[in-house]
């Protein structure tokens, strides 16, 4: 959890960074300024997405030499998933304009944590049709693998295109929505325990806005020059917005994870006897938390 609320506070600083470098757009001789900050702002995320990736990583490696083979295979693909994340925000930081290659690769890796939510949706529903009296989770991990593959589809749309970036903007809306009200239905049926859980639904509900204000920005900021030129002053609230938006909703979420960290047991810490993210762990296996 430490480390979830590390990458989330530098991926917010990160979309933050770039919310500023349009508002501080005035004229041409500020282009400089906002490329700069833009710039920082994709690093700060590139970051972020190798502390994820360190994260996964660390947790592999650990499974590995604990022989843990039960949880390994799916530790080890989202790490192999974070890792095709983290080489696309590389992507992104390097080129200095937009780089629809970077968000492909970055799609991919998304679709990747789609795909093994998906399988662990598949093995869930195995394990209750042998237990049918126990609690249901199959379906809403489907439903969630569902919402994240949208969220995928939605990233590697190419961006440069008017009407296909405004189709991956509203693909983004079901898929944000999908994951808060899996949550949601989870809280209900207490699967998911956490006094935090408010903080958690309203970043996911806030990202849903980011696309709809960036969907609203286009027509402001993107018009014909001849009914609407560009201004300054347009580009500097329309673009700057969706930025601020997003970036406040990925607080929220670190919040919400950093709130969670209170709440674990000292059972969970490091070098306890307790894995809390395996069920299956041997309780003398010792394996130390990534966090």
């Amino acid at each position: 959890m430490a480390l979830a609320t590390l990458a989330a506070v530098l991926f917010a600083l990160g979309t933050a960074l770039r919310g500023l470098g349009a508002a501080v757009l005035h004229g041409l001789g500020d282009v400089t300024t906002v490329g700069n900050l833009a710039m920082a702002g994709d690093w700060l995320r590139f970051a972020a997405g190798l502390v994820v990736l360190g994260a996964t990583g660390y947790v592999t490696w650990r499974l590995f030499f604990s022989r843990q083979w039960s949880a390994l295979w799916e530790v080890a693909g989202t790490a192999l998933a974070s890792l095709v994340c983290a080489i696309g925000l590389l992507i992104l930081a390097t080129k200095a304009n937009v780089s629809e290659a970077g968000f492909v690769v970055f799609a991919i890796g998304i679709g990747g944590w789609g795909v093994l939510i998906a399988v662990s949706a598949a093995r869930r529903a195995s394990v209750e049709q042998d237990s049918p009296g126990g609690p249901r989770q199959a379906g809403l991990r489907l439903w969630g693998a569902a919402a994240v593959l949208l969220l995928a589809i939605a990233t590697g749309l190419p961006n440069d295109h008017a009407t296909l970036a405004t189709v991956g903007e509203a693909i983004q809306v079901p898929g944000y929505a999908g994951l808060a009200l899996v949550l949601s239905i989870a809280r209900a049926r207490q699967l998911i325990a956490t006094r935090h859980f408010a903080a958690l639904v309203a970043g996911l509900w806030a990202l849903m806005l980011s696309p709809v204000a960036q969907a609203i920005s286009s027509g402001v900021v993107y018009a014909p020059p001849l009914y609407s030129p560009v201004t300054p002053v347009s580009w500097r609230v329309g673009v700057s917005i969706p930025y601020f938006i997003e970036a406040l909703a990925v607080f929220a979420l670190a919040w919400a994870a950093l709130g969670r960290l209170g709440e674990l047991p000292a059972s969970t810490t490091v070098g306890s006897k307790a894995y809390p993210w395996s069920s299956r762990v041997r309780p003398s296996s010792q394996v130390p938390s990534p966090t």
